[in-house]
Protein backbone atom coordinates (compact mmCIF):
# COMPACT_ATOMS: atom_id res chain seq x y z
CA UNK A 1 0.00 0.00 0.00
CA UNK A 2 2.56 2.69 1.21
CA UNK A 3 4.16 1.54 -2.46
CA UNK A 4 1.18 2.73 -4.21
CA UNK A 5 1.05 6.01 -2.45
CA UNK A 6 4.89 6.53 -3.45
CA UNK A 7 4.02 6.01 -7.25
CA UNK A 8 0.90 8.09 -7.35
CA UNK A 9 3.09 11.17 -5.20
CA UNK A 10 5.57 10.72 -7.87
CA UNK A 11 3.41 10.76 -10.64
CA UNK A 12 1.67 13.85 -9.51
CA UNK A 13 5.07 15.39 -9.23
CA UNK A 14 6.06 14.69 -12.73
CA UNK A 15 2.42 15.69 -14.16
CA UNK A 16 3.19 19.39 -12.24
CA UNK A 17 7.00 19.15 -13.68
CA UNK A 18 6.41 18.26 -17.05
CA UNK A 19 3.63 21.07 -17.41
CA UNK A 20 5.45 23.60 -16.09
CA UNK A 21 8.61 22.84 -18.20
CA UNK A 22 6.27 22.54 -21.57
CA UNK A 23 5.44 26.26 -20.67
CA UNK A 24 8.98 27.27 -19.96
CA UNK A 25 10.09 25.83 -23.41
CA UNK A 26 7.04 27.51 -25.14
CA UNK A 27 8.08 30.98 -23.26
CA UNK A 28 12.02 30.61 -24.52
CA UNK A 29 10.86 30.04 -28.27
CA UNK A 30 8.67 33.49 -28.44
CA UNK A 31 11.44 35.26 -26.71
CA UNK A 32 13.96 33.90 -28.68
CA UNK A 33 12.29 34.96 -31.83
CA UNK A 34 11.59 38.55 -30.40
CA UNK A 35 15.47 38.44 -29.38
CA UNK A 36 16.38 37.57 -33.13
CA UNK A 37 14.56 40.17 -34.73
CA UNK A 38 15.42 42.78 -32.60
CA UNK A 39 19.08 41.80 -33.11
CA UNK A 40 18.51 42.02 -36.74
CA UNK A 41 16.79 45.35 -36.56
CA UNK A 42 19.77 46.55 -34.45
CA UNK A 43 22.22 45.00 -37.05
CA UNK A 44 20.65 46.68 -39.91
CA UNK A 45 20.51 50.37 -37.91
CA UNK A 46 24.50 49.78 -37.51
CA UNK A 47 24.94 49.46 -40.97
CA UNK A 48 22.54 52.19 -42.26
CA UNK A 49 24.70 54.30 -39.57
CA UNK A 50 28.02 52.78 -41.41
CA UNK A 51 26.42 53.60 -44.97
CA UNK A 52 27.22 55.78 -47.27
CA UNK A 53 24.26 57.26 -49.78
CA UNK A 54 26.43 55.62 -52.34
CA UNK A 55 25.72 52.32 -50.99
CA UNK A 56 22.09 52.60 -49.97
CA UNK A 57 18.86 53.38 -51.43
CA UNK A 58 18.18 57.04 -50.67
CA UNK A 59 20.53 57.16 -48.03
CA UNK A 60 18.82 54.54 -45.65
CA UNK A 61 18.06 50.95 -45.20
CA UNK A 62 14.43 50.27 -45.88
CA UNK A 63 12.47 47.20 -43.83
CA UNK A 64 9.21 45.63 -45.23
CA UNK A 65 7.42 43.55 -42.85
CA UNK A 66 5.73 40.46 -43.71
CA UNK A 67 1.83 40.85 -44.15
CA UNK A 68 0.76 37.41 -42.94
CA UNK A 69 -0.56 36.89 -39.95
CA UNK A 70 -0.01 33.45 -39.03
CA UNK A 71 3.28 31.91 -40.38
CA UNK A 72 5.25 28.55 -39.79
CA UNK A 73 8.41 28.36 -38.64
CA UNK A 74 11.05 29.45 -41.19
CA UNK A 75 8.56 31.79 -42.88
CA UNK A 76 10.42 35.28 -43.87
CA UNK A 77 8.86 37.95 -41.82
CA UNK A 78 10.59 40.86 -42.68
CA UNK A 79 13.10 41.86 -45.69
CA UNK A 80 16.02 44.83 -45.93
CA UNK A 81 16.61 46.83 -49.23
CA UNK A 82 19.42 47.19 -49.97
CA UNK A 83 20.71 43.57 -49.23
CA UNK A 84 24.22 45.67 -48.46
CA UNK A 85 21.92 46.79 -45.41
CA UNK A 86 22.53 43.39 -44.00
CA UNK A 87 24.43 40.47 -44.62
CA UNK A 88 21.05 38.85 -44.19
CA UNK A 89 18.78 40.46 -46.60
CA UNK A 90 15.78 38.86 -44.78
CA UNK A 91 14.35 38.43 -41.57
CA UNK A 92 13.61 34.55 -41.18
CA UNK A 93 10.93 33.09 -38.04
CA UNK A 94 13.46 30.52 -36.15
CA UNK A 95 11.78 27.26 -34.91
CA UNK A 96 12.58 24.07 -34.01
CA UNK A 97 12.16 21.93 -37.30
CA UNK A 98 10.07 19.50 -35.82
CA UNK A 99 8.00 21.33 -33.42
CA UNK A 100 5.84 22.42 -36.00
CA UNK A 101 5.45 26.81 -34.73
CA UNK A 102 2.96 29.11 -36.31
CA UNK A 103 3.25 32.14 -35.42
CA UNK A 104 0.81 34.54 -35.61
CA UNK A 105 2.44 38.33 -36.60
CA UNK A 106 1.30 42.07 -36.89
CA UNK A 107 3.05 45.62 -37.06
CA UNK A 108 1.02 48.74 -35.67
CA UNK A 109 1.35 51.96 -37.87
CA UNK A 110 2.80 50.52 -40.91
CA UNK A 111 4.55 47.61 -42.65
CA UNK A 112 7.45 49.71 -43.62
CA UNK A 113 10.24 52.02 -41.87
CA UNK A 114 13.77 53.19 -42.88
CA UNK A 115 16.73 53.20 -40.98
CA UNK A 116 18.53 56.70 -42.03
CA UNK A 117 22.64 57.10 -41.97
CA UNK A 118 21.75 59.15 -38.72
CA UNK A 119 20.44 56.20 -37.24
CA UNK A 120 17.13 57.72 -36.77
CA UNK A 121 13.73 56.12 -38.21
CA UNK A 122 11.49 57.37 -40.80
CA UNK A 123 7.97 55.67 -40.53
CA UNK A 124 4.62 56.09 -42.87
CA UNK A 125 3.22 58.42 -40.31
CA UNK A 126 6.16 59.45 -37.57
CA UNK A 127 4.83 57.08 -34.87
CA UNK A 128 6.49 54.31 -33.17
CA UNK A 129 6.18 50.88 -35.16
CA UNK A 130 5.28 47.46 -33.11
CA UNK A 131 5.84 44.25 -34.30
CA UNK A 132 3.92 41.44 -32.42
CA UNK A 133 4.69 38.19 -32.46
CA UNK A 134 2.19 35.14 -30.22
CA UNK A 135 3.03 31.69 -30.41
CA UNK A 136 -0.24 30.20 -31.39
CA UNK A 137 -1.75 28.49 -29.03
CA UNK A 138 -0.54 30.13 -26.20
CA UNK A 139 -1.18 33.39 -24.44
CA UNK A 140 2.65 34.61 -24.82
CA UNK A 141 2.68 38.10 -27.02
CA UNK A 142 6.26 39.67 -27.40
CA UNK A 143 6.50 42.96 -29.67
CA UNK A 144 9.19 44.61 -30.72
CA UNK A 145 9.14 48.55 -30.76
CA UNK A 146 11.26 50.60 -32.92
CA UNK A 147 10.75 54.43 -31.76
CA UNK A 148 10.24 56.78 -34.12
CA UNK A 149 12.83 59.51 -34.92
CA UNK A 150 15.35 58.03 -32.34
CA UNK A 151 16.09 54.58 -34.13
CA UNK A 152 15.60 52.57 -30.64
CA UNK A 153 14.62 49.20 -30.70
CA UNK A 154 13.10 47.52 -27.45
CA UNK A 155 10.87 44.52 -26.87
CA UNK A 156 8.02 44.39 -24.84
CA UNK A 157 5.52 41.81 -23.28
CA UNK A 158 2.13 40.68 -22.39
CA UNK A 159 1.54 36.91 -21.01
CA UNK A 160 -2.18 37.27 -21.02
CA UNK A 161 -2.91 38.34 -24.77
CA UNK A 162 -5.69 36.53 -26.10
CA UNK A 163 -5.09 37.03 -29.58
CA UNK A 164 -2.54 39.18 -31.82
CA UNK A 165 -5.21 42.06 -31.94
CA UNK A 166 -3.74 42.77 -27.98
CA UNK A 167 -0.92 44.75 -27.63
CA UNK A 168 2.06 45.05 -25.04
CA UNK A 169 1.40 47.47 -21.94
CA UNK A 170 3.98 50.49 -22.72
CA UNK A 171 5.41 49.98 -19.07
CA UNK A 172 6.74 46.44 -20.29
CA UNK A 173 9.36 48.24 -22.95
CA UNK A 174 12.14 47.77 -20.61
CA UNK A 175 15.57 49.51 -21.56
CA UNK A 176 16.81 49.64 -25.14
CA UNK A 177 17.97 46.92 -26.94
Amino acid sequence: MELMVVVVIIGILSGIVITASGNEWRRERVNTVALELAGWLEQVRGASLRATSATTSAGGCAITLSSLTSQPAGSTLASVSPTSCSPQSTFILSGVATSGDRYSTASTNGTSLIFTPRGSVITTNSANVDIKILLDGTSLLRCVRVVATLGSIRIGRNDAATGIADSCPDASFGGQF
